[in-house]
């Protein structure tokens, strides 16, 4: 395991969880302050001056993708449903070579579980399916939701297994075993989405495939990609900003912090984080390195990064993280 991680996480033991980020952040739990300093650490867009431009340029390059798809060899199949809400839709982006033996890659946008879409990352579609990968890139409904209609943390975090069970059964092929069937299936997620990736690590595959009436190897996902994410949701819960939108229950946080859960069984896990992430970003990796231990495989804080240009070098042809990936999903 490679680690280059800026916090250190010391336990003590009984310790919740989210102290040992805070405190590994050089937060104090106790602080009168605290709340202001939590959503300081998670306000990427007030730490990143030219957010905005970032979040316009994925927009205006998915557009381009989706409209240039044909011209560049893949074949986009959009908003292919995987569950009866309106939000449980994904494009498809399928390579020119053909999906029956191509890998499966997921990807998972981020947007603190309360904003962005799928429509908005279609360039990491095009990217990889140029290279011969069958990709997904699935929408989930949005924090808070409606009235008649909430929408919490653990509802998407279901949303978004089903679409990688749906996905991965789509393009089953005849096989010796359950495995061969399904073959090479990567799932990455950027922010929100890296928190997602980590809880689709833990996924019982076998018990949910039952659930929607499919044969879903326990073994389903191989590989998974954190970019930037967030495994322990406590320390969210108790900034303000978030938690407004959010309203996570002490409930939601246990079920939906992945560092409380004991180690994947089946999938390695990859953790990346911009080095010029907030402190509290880096406590968070350092936690998931500590508690799952030998489970991950990547541990690295990259040079010169941070939480937008981490996400935008996933498509770049050149990058680290887009060589990966690649080398994870074979292609």
């Amino acid at each position: 395991m490679a680690s280059s991680s800026k916090s250190e996480i010391k336990t003590r033991p009984g310790a919740p969880l989210w102290h040992r980020t805070v405190t590994a952040a050089g937060g104090s739990p106790t602080a009168p302050n605290l709340a202001a300093w939590l959503d300081d650490q998670y306000n990427n867009r007030a730490r990143v001056p030219d957010a905005a431009d970032y979040l316009r340029r994925w927009a205006a390059d998915s557009g381009e993708a989706r409209e240039g798809a044909e011209a560049a060899g893949v074949h986009l199949v959009p908003d292919v449903p995987y569950g009866p809400h309106a939000s449980e839709t994904m494009d498809v982006f399928l390579p020119a070579c053909g999906a029956a033996s191509a890998p499966l890659l997921v990807f998972i946008h981020g947007g603190y579980w309360r904003a962005l879409s799928k429509d908005d990352f279609s360039f990491v579609g095009t990217a990889f399916a140029a290279k011969g990968a069958r990709v997904v890139v699935p929408n989930y409904a949005l924090c808070p939701g409606t009235p008649g209609d909430p929408v919490d943390v653990p509802r998407i975090a279901l949303q978004v297994a089903r679409s990688v069970a749906v996905a991965a059964a789509a393009g089953a092929q005849p096989g010796s075993s359950a495995q061969a069937r399904f073959g090479r299936v990567v799932v990455c997620g950027h922010s929100a989405g890296g928190h997602l990736a980590a809880m689709l690590s833990t996924c019982d595959w076998a018990g949910l495939g039952r659930r929607l009436g499919l044969s879903v190897p326990a073994g389903l996902v191989q590989d998974a990609v954190s970019l930037s994410g967030l495994f322990e949701l406590g320390s969210i819960a108790r900034g303000p900003a978030l938690q407004a939108d959010l309203r996570l229950t002490e409930d939601a946080q246990r079920r939906c912090s992945p560092a409380g859960f004991a180690p994947p069984r089946h999938t390695r896990f990859h953790a990346l984080v911009g080095a010029l992430e907030s402190p509290m970003y880096h406590a968070q990796h350092a936690l998931i390195a500590h508690r799952w231990k030998r489970q991950v495989a990547t541990h690295k804080s990259l040079p010169g990064l941070h939480h937008f240009s981490i996400m935008q070098t996933l498509a770049q042809a050149d990058s680290a993280v887009h060589s990966m990936l690649r080398t994870l999903l074979k292609i």
